[in-house]
Formats: C-alpha cells, structure tokens, sequence
C-alpha cells in the first residue's frame, strides 16, 4: 500500500505472483512481432494482423464456451450504450488499429526496432494519468521513463556494422524485402 512501511513487501508479493504471466507475455510479444516479418514483407500488414487475430480467436472461442460462459447475463454488455462503445473502442482502436499498425511497422523497420519503441508504452501511461487524473508519476517511474527516452536514443544513435540478414532472406525494410537484396539500417529506417 502506498505510505507503509511494506510497500517494498507487498511490491515484492505482486512481482512474484504476475511476473511469470509478465515473462510469458513478454516473449509472446517479441515472438509475435519477430514471426511477422517475413508475411509482412509480402502480404498487407493489416491482412497479417487480421489473420494471426482470426488465428487467435479460434481457442479463445473454445475456452469460452468450455468455461460456461455463454450465459445471457455475460453477453448483456452488448444491451448498453456505454458497453458497446467500449467493446468498439477496445477492438478498433486498442486492437486493429494498433495491431496493424505494429506489423506496418515491422514491415519498414526490423521487429527490434518495434520492440525497443514499445518501451514508451509505460511512460505514455504515467503522462496520461498524469494528464487524465492528475496524479503525478513517482520518483521511481519518472526515473525510469528517463532511461527509457536516453535507451532509446542509444538505440537510434547505434548504426549496425554489418548487413541485417537471416539466411539470403533480407530482414530490413519492405525494399529490400521486395528486391531480395541485402541492405544495412538507413537514415529512413531508424526511426
């Protein structure tokens, strides 16, 4: 709790409990990210993102009607306004907008460079509750939200020395991805 003498203890409690679902979560992303280049490079990166969606929804459908919730009562989101424009906020823009974004991306720069940009998303949430409830980050989280923009300027600054390739397949930008041809990051693919 926030002012005890246990926060340590109770932060500790928390880490223990969720950083497995953290780590598992973590290394799904960065699969995620990594696995869409070579599609991206060839089919429309909001085709991919709507395929690996579909793919997804498959097991998902299955554990909600093995877990019993196909009771009306869970369903009665959908007879308010308000729930309707949520679920239509958290699956446009939460999930197809970003999700395609994300593979856009991935297909112009390298799933590294996607990756290390999704850092941001912890300080993007400290300014906007700062920003929406007026509760200032903590020491802590502006400490980190600094590493963070200087681990990313490190990161752009850093022009790698050799081309970036796997196997004869280039892994760098949807021209090169196109033309078969290897090529080292640019000035245009860094950002």
């Amino acid at each position: 709790a926030a002012g005890s003498g246990n926060a340590f203890v109770d932060d500790w409690d928390a880490w223990r409990l969720a950083g497995p679902y953290l780590a598992v979560h973590i290394i799904a992303s960065a699969m995620y990210i990594v696995l869409h280049k070579r599609p991206c490079s060839t089919y429309p990166p909001i085709f991919v993102a709507a395929s690996s969606f579909l793919i997804a929804s498959l097991p998902l459908c299955l554990a909600t009607v093995v877990s019993g919730s196909l009771h009306h009562i869970h369903w009665s989101v959908f007879n308010t306004t308000p729930g309707v424009v949520v679920i239509f906020y958290a699956a446009v823009l939460t999930t197809a907008f970003n999700y395609g974004l994300v593979a856009w991306a991935t297909r112009e720069t390298s799933p590294t460079t996607v990756t290390s940009f999704q850092t941001l998303q912890p300080l993007f949430a400290a300014l906007l509750l700062w920003f929406v409830y007026g509760t200032l980050p903590s020491q802590g989280q502006a400490v980190g939200s600094l590493q963070i923009v200087i681990g990313l300027f490190l990161f752009t600054a850093a022009r790698p020395s050799e081309p970036t390739t796997v196997g004869s397949e280039p892994l760098q930008g949807r021209e090169a991805a196109v033309s078969g041809c290897s090529t080292a990051y640019s000035s245009t693919d860094s950002a």
